[in-house]
């Protein structure tokens, strides 16, 4: 018999579905989904109805109800901590959506942009979902909205849909504060109050995403490229020849390698030949050892010790070269990035279906902490409360903006 246990995700959203609302503080429009084991929801209704007693005289949760009472947001999030719940959080920068496309259709924007948050929580869940909507629209409509998300999520049949009043369920009133929520951060940026608010979302937090971004790079064109090369080059080559200085009479077994392939990347520089291709250097590097190294020590123990020490040396399909310019920099950043995030959205994905399903985090030892923050920085980049501003391109089908990557290229 299955010991998976069956969910449901309470579902509320903050924000018009108008796409064409030129009001600045309507920007976002969020879809959060409360997650809980379905077995557990008389519990916690009551808990949360108890809540409700000591926080509003038994009224509904209602977040333009709190509005911009930042200081009565904190206090009701610091009430709900020891509520058992998670969530899945999707967000919608309506200024980046073209004004023209059929998002410009009310009833076509609901849905498509809800199918995301649904898609989400339907891949990241073991077992059967039962997924409750505070109501929207006619009938009819909420009918033809089931039968589209269900083609769009149902892929192993295991999930249902229902709609109901948001005044009958505490839990679909948490998915509104929380949306809310969400939004005012979104809004408002970084300031001691968001970093609260974000604080307190976090411990409760499956996934969350933003939808679409801005890929626009400006990494090149950001700086007076000219002038940085020029520091970027005097930088690398002082290093370089540090580098050099101590460890070519080291009795490192492979320090006489690193100094050689060093060497020969420096005169590549000089020569004007561009990348050397590995194959080439491991080769040279072989030449002097009676057990030759694999192309993968060749990469950690040669290459790998060579970038510890600062020097940023870029390899691409080409092969190898020494990063002197912005360009080349952006180059390797951009390699490395197409190695670092596919792992990221692995774990991520792992992480995701283990917590909604097994309520299990697989990160929550202390040893792995640093993946943990990496992770958590990712998310707080999306909600823009980062203090810290870069760009960048996407990668693979959850995509990412340059904060999240200049997050992880600051802690790897």
């Amino acid at each position: 018999m299955s010991n998976i246990t069956t969910i449901s995700v309470f579902v509320d959203e903050s924000g018009s579905d108008i796409l064409n609302n030129t009001d600045t503080h309507d920007r976002y429009y969020v879809s959060v989904g409360v997650v809980v084991p379905s077995d557990s929801i008389p519990m916690l209704e009551e808990q949360l109805e108890s809540i409700s007693s000591k926080f509003n005289n038994g009224s509904e949760f209602k977040s333009s109800k709190i509005g911009s009472d930042l200081k009565r947001r904190i206090k009701l999030l610091e009430m709900l901590k020891d509520v058992q719940f998670q969530y899945f959080a999707f967000a919608v920068d309506k200024k980046l959506i073209d004004k023209e496309s059929g998002y410009r259709y009310r009833n076509s924007y609901y849905k498509n942009i809800n199918k995301h948050l649904y898609q989400r929580i339907v891949r990241s869940a073991a077992g059967h979902v039962d997924v409750i909507i505070d109501t929207h629209g006619t009938k009819e409509f909420q009918k033809s909205a089931e039968l589209y998300f269900r083609n769009k999520c149902d892929w192993y049949r295991t999930i249902d849909f229902k709609y109901i009043d948001d005044k009958a369920s505490r839990l679909i009133q948490i998915a509104d504060i929380i949306a809310g929520t969400i939004r005012i951060i979104l809004l408002e940026g970084f300031t001691e109050q968001t970093s609260r608010m974000r604080a307190l979302l976090r411990e409760k937090e499956i996934l969350f995403q933003k939808w679409p971004f801005d890929y626009t790079t400006h990494l090149v064109g950001s700086v007076n490229a000219q002038e940085v090369d020029k520091k970027i080059e005097a930088v690398m080559f002082e290093r370089i020849a540090l580098f050099m200085q101590l460890r070519c009479d080291s009795k490192d077994e492979y320090d006489g390698a690193r100094v050689k392939v060093l060497q020969r990347l420096v005169e590549a520089y000089y020569l004007d030949e561009g990348s050397i291709y590995s194959e080439e250097l491991r080769a040279m590097v072989n030449a002097d050892r009676e057990k030759p190294l694999s192309e993968e020590a060749f990469l950690s123990v040669i290459i790998g010790e060579i970038r510890k020490e600062g020097i940023v040396v870029a390899g691409t399909k080409k092969g190898y070269k020494l990063a002197t310019t912005v360009s080349d920099v952006a180059e390797y950043l951009n390699h490395t990035r197409l190695v670092i995030m596919p792992m990221l959205l692995k774990l991520r994905a792992a992480r995701c279906l283990l917590k909604t399903s097994a309520e299990y985090d697989i990160l929550m030892s202390p040893e792995y902490g640093d993946l943990k923050m990496i992770l958590d920085a990712i998310d707080d980049s999306h909600l823009g409360i980062a203090e810290h501003k870069s760009y960048g391109a996407s990668m693979g089908e959850v995509k990412y903006c340059g904060e999240e990557v200049e997050s992880v290229r600051k802690m790897v």
